[in-house]
């Protein structure tokens, strides 16, 4: 029985190959495994790409049902919902996805993976849980709306380092400009459990997120099913990338 659209907004920045906008939709994985969990309970589905704080704001109000995808934050709980056990903080069985951050910086430069030696100034995308983590310890940084506008800040030495998901960052390292100047360091930053977070001004009710977070784990648990999205979102990406404007930008 189909039950109406439910409306998904997602980070237009390049956080692939789990999020990332080519030709004004949203792609990766993390929408793709969106798309399917919705379909299984019977919605249809309507996606859109935003910046990350323009996503945040609108499904706040209920104008899009889910965002995909978010890392949990106690002051985001009080708007949306989230799987249960999203607040401590560890790898969690209702996840869209665990991710990686790494620090990238300059060739030559070594971190030790101490955060308090973090290279200053560095720089994050605006909004991100990462940037709110470090505000909170009272470290200076630089933001930015999108991943393309660090690594230039980067390389023109306005940033000494820059905090961005792994697998994006190896995907912009390949780029002739940043190649052989640029290196992701070896010690992760951060892991973080990334959830669909349900606005709760939205179409779904807490009973029907359950729903939504059970049929997640059961597509990310499925190999089957998983190597299709990656192979379609594969496809995707090479579309993106070699584009005349490609997606990174």
């Amino acid at each position: 029985m189909e039950r109406g659209t439910i409306s998904l907004c997602s980070d237009e920045n390049f956080w692939a190959p789990y999020a990332f906008s080519y030709d004004g939709k949203s792609s990766g994985t993390n929408i793709e495994i969106a798309k399917e969990a919705l379909k299984r309970l019977g919605y249809r589905v309507k996606a859109q790409p935003l910046s990350w704080q323009r996503c945040l704001s609108e499904a706040r109000k209920g104008n899009y049902d889910v965002i995909v995808s978010a890392a949990y934050r106690p002051e985001r709980a009080a708007d949306f919902y989230y799987p249960p056990g999203a607040e401590a903080g560890e790898i969690s069985p209702y996840r869209i996805i665990q991710a990686s951050y790494a620090l990238v910086t300059r060739r030559g430069y070594v971190w030790d993976g101490i955060r308090d030696n973090l290279p200053h100034p560095v720089g994050l995308p605006k909004g991100y849980s990462n940037a709110l983590e470090l505000e909170e310890t009272g470290v200076k940084a630089v933001y930015a709306e999108r991943y393309s506008q660090l690594f230039r800040m980067l390389l023109r030495g306005r940033l000494n380092g820059i905090i961005v998901l792994e697998p994006a960052a190896r995907i912009y390292l390949l780029d002739e400009d940043y190649r052989n100047k640029l290196t992701v360091q070896p010690a992760i930053y951060s892991s973080k459990s990334y959830y669909l977070i349900v606005s709760k001004k939205g179409k779904l009710a807490l009973d029907q997120a359950k729903m939504l977070w059970s049929e997640v784990k059961s597509i990310r648990e499925d190999n089957d099913e998983m190597y299709n999205i990656q192979m379609k979102v594969l496809k995707q990406l090479r579309k993106c990338l070699s584009a005349a404007k490609d997606c990174k930008r």
